[in-house]
């Protein structure tokens, strides 16, 4: 048996053990200079949009659907392979992020991320986990000041919803770049936050990998470490995810915070769901 497993089912509660693993990690961030200064730049911005909207974009094939030429303008926040995307010729978000963690960084994966800051140049930032800074320092892929990092070694398990997610301090880990996403906005303090391309359809897939995208299959997907996974590891990932956004959707509902998925089709059904042509027209 798994000894933390072991010890978090028989030997301390849930519960005490949650508040343990948190405070030793907010006892590490503290006691770390380096984890303090790094977190510390990401201050500037809280509420830095303060009572502005916001659009989420994901990779799903549905994005093909929509005219991102309208976005112009608009606050933005963009992820992962989204340089795919021919609208960066027509204007750069205003954020960029990818939540994955420094396992996932292969040759392949690594290659194709060196792609990202050649096409997609936000006027605020890049945002990444603090686990991949050195991989990406290492290897000079994007502008140190122009990119920011959270310290994501806390557990959304053991977050109640009701505390602010301070981006300066460590938080909890994300299943999924989109819920990145939507923290960042949140702490920039956005009251309306707008979701696109975000299918979510993995479980009608035998495979996470095989699940679409807007743009076409990448070589780093052969390598994808999901290809290896039984079904219910799929299941496993997927109700971790959607447990985690109703987290989040309760702590946006507490701050008066609305948060709407525009993607047509999703299968993301825990917010309320309307049509981008509308919101833009209101």
């Amino acid at each position: 048996m798994n000894k933390i497993r072991f010890v978090t089912d028989w030997i301390i509660p849930p519960r005490l053990f949650g508040l343990v693993r948190n405070s030793y990690c907010d006892l590490v961030h503290l006691l770390s200079y380096k984890k303090h200064q790094i977190a510390s730049r990401n201050a500037i911005f809280h509420n830095k949009y303060h009572g502005k909207r916001c659009f989420v974009i994901g990779n799903g094939p549905s994005l093909k659907q929509n005219d991102l030429l309208q976005l112009k303008g608009e606050l933005t926040i963009v992820m992962n392979y989204f340089c795919e995307n021919p609208v960066l010729g027509s204007w750069q978000p205003t954020l960029y992020c990818a939540g994955d963690p420094l396992s996932s960084y292969h040759v392949h994966e690594l290659e194709a991320m060196k792609n990202v800051p050649k096409k997609i140049l936000p006027t605020e930032g890049y945002f990444f986990p603090l686990s991949v800074r050195n991989l990406f320092v290492k290897n000079s892929i994007f502008l140190e000041e122009k990119t920011f990092y959270l310290d994501m070694c806390k557990s959304f398990d053991d977050w109640n919803g009701r505390k602010e997610l301070s981006l300066t301090g460590a938080i909890p880990g994300v299943q999924n770049t989109a819920i990145m996403g939507i923290i960042l906005a949140i702490y920039m303090g956005c009251k309306k936050i707008y979701l696109l391309g975000l299918d979510h359809n993995w479980l009608a897939y035998k495979k996470i990998s095989l699940t679409p995208h807007f743009y076409k299959g990448l070589p780093r997907d052969r390598l994808d470490p999901t290809n290896s996974w039984k079904y219910v590891q799929n299941i496993q990932a997927v109700f971790i995810m959607f447990s985690q956004y109703e987290k989040i959707h309760e702590h946006a509902r507490r701050n008066g915070i609305e948060i709407i998925n525009l993607t047509e089709g999703s299968y993301l059904d825990e917010f309320p769901t309307a049509k981008l042509e509308d919101i833009l027209k209101g």
